[in-house]
């Protein structure tokens, strides 16, 4: 472990033993390590914590943005059948409009044979 993170106020004892180096540090520096290497670990922690949320946050985005995208679609989808719709009820009302027409047509000229038979008729008996 590398002490260069500490401040210089926990310079430790150094000692040999048995052929090895040991830094001795006394409690209230060994107090002051603990802390900091408690902290750096709960730092990871939430950092860990962070990253996974934030990956989460990604997928469900991702998610957003694809329903989202299929919405778009459905509604143009939509819109494309209301459109195709309202063409058909035009058409269809032009089509109901050109038998109204042919029907007052053939009522005209029914009026007018009923007319023409009668006169013919009566042209008929009085010669």
């Amino acid at each position: 472990m590398s002490c260069s993170i500490f401040s210089q106020g926990l310079k430790p004892i150094v000692q040999q033993i048995d052929s090895d180096t040991v830094f001795c540090f006394t409690i209230n520096q060994s107090k002051e390590i603990a802390k900091h290497i408690a902290s750096g670990i709960s730092k990871d922690s939430i950092v860990n914590r962070l990253e996974l949320e934030s990956s989460k946050l990604f997928l469900v985005t991702q998610k957003q943005d694809s329903t989202i995208h299929f919405l778009e679609v459905m509604q143009g989808n939509l819109n494309t059948i209301n459109q195709n719709q309202k063409n058909h009820i035009g058409l269809l009302n032009n089509t109901i409009n050109d038998q109204q027409r042919k029907i007052k047509r053939s009522r005209f000229h029914k009026i007018l044979l009923g007319v023409g038979m009668g006169i013919m008729t009566v042209i008929a008996i009085s010669k």
